[in-house]
């Protein structure tokens, strides 16, 4: 008939029922839907499919940009750090007694000062800094392909999604990629002004408590009551914005699942549900396989004994 064309909800009935994309419905109803066309649209039309190599690719760009994100978020804060433990240092060197002091020095003279030693200190920090992020980068690739195969079988076997994990790999990993750059990036604003409010509140009890008969009558716990941390309205509105991201990007990764599939926002949800469930799950039999084994090597070393 061809006023299916023309009917959207008779085009979208063809669509559940042959399992395409609307889209691609007008192509089977013009080939009659013969074998050949049934085979190319069984290999290349399912929703949103992609090859392995561009799967595989998002997986290693995720992996690189995470890895170098933490490297590089970890080399700036312990640049950042370096003058204020060098100050820190030298301060505690000079109100040192004479005698401790004329120690320091001595032990010091014949090795490196105190600054040299801070800053080998640092030195090897930043070589952690890089170790660490390879191990996140190299964590995080598994960590993405398993998270996306529990979806995956979540959404075909019991949500009868029609999709590829492959598929599924290219919608959420180059999300998760930006999401990883822009959260690092918040969390350095977000350290950095809630650090500068702790300083202000605690500069500010400094001086209140130096203009502070302690022995008076008057005085009692309720100063240091009054003195408890209380959030400025700048930190409280980044912590909003967090919450509210946090949610934005729980919904948004959802949508991308319900795309991959091509079903419904609300399977998207209960896809990721069950999938967070058969991730929990796997992970409580590795734990009691590894306790079990664990267990049975005691016991055999007990007996042996």
């Amino acid at each position: 008939d061809p006023n299916i064309r023309l009917d959207n909800y008779k085009r979208g009935i063809v669509s559940q029922v042959l399992g395409v994309s609307v889209e691609n419905v007008f192509t089977l109803l013009d080939t009659g839907g013969n074998s050949k066309e049934k085979n190319k649209r069984k290999n290349s039309d399912l929703p949103n499919d992609v090859t392995w190599g561009t799967a595989i690719t998002d997986l290693v760009i995720y992996g690189l940009v995470t890895g170098a994100t933490i490297i590089v978020a970890f080399i700036i804060a312990i640049q950042l750090g370096r003058p204020l433990v060098t100050a820190a240092f030298e301060s505690e060197m000079e109100n040192s007694s004479s005698s401790m002091y004329g120690e320091y020095e001595t032990a010091f003279s014949t090795t490196a000062s105190p600054i040299d030693m801070v800053n080998s200190l640092m030195n090897v920090g930043i070589g952690l800094a890089i170790a660490y992020g390879v191990f996140v980068a190299i964590f995080s690739v598994i960590s993405a392909l398993i998270s996306c195969g529990a979806i995956h079988i979540a959404a075909t076997m019991m949500l009868g999604g029609v999709g590829t994990l492959r598929g599924l790999i290219h919608k959420l990993v180059p999300f998760y990629t930006v999401v990883t750059v822009v959260s690092v990036i918040f969390g350095f604003v977000f350290g950095a002004v809630t650090l500068n409010d702790l300083a202000n509140t605690s500069n500010d009890m400094t001086i209140e408590m130096s203009e502070t008969d302690f022995s008076s009558d008057e005085f009692d716990a309720s100063f240091y009551s009054s003195y408890t941390y209380q959030a400025s309205p700048i930190v409280q509105i980044l912590q909003a914005v967090s919450s509210l991201a946090s949610l934005g990007i729980w919904i948004y990764a959802i949508q991308l699942i319900a795309q991959a599939y091509e079903f419904s926002w609300l399977r998207g949800c209960f896809a990721q549900f069950i999938g967070n469930i058969l991730l929990g799950v796997a992970m409580c039999g590795c734990i009691w396989i590894f306790s079990a084994t664990i267990a049975n090597s005691l016991m055999q070393l007990s007996s042996g004994m």
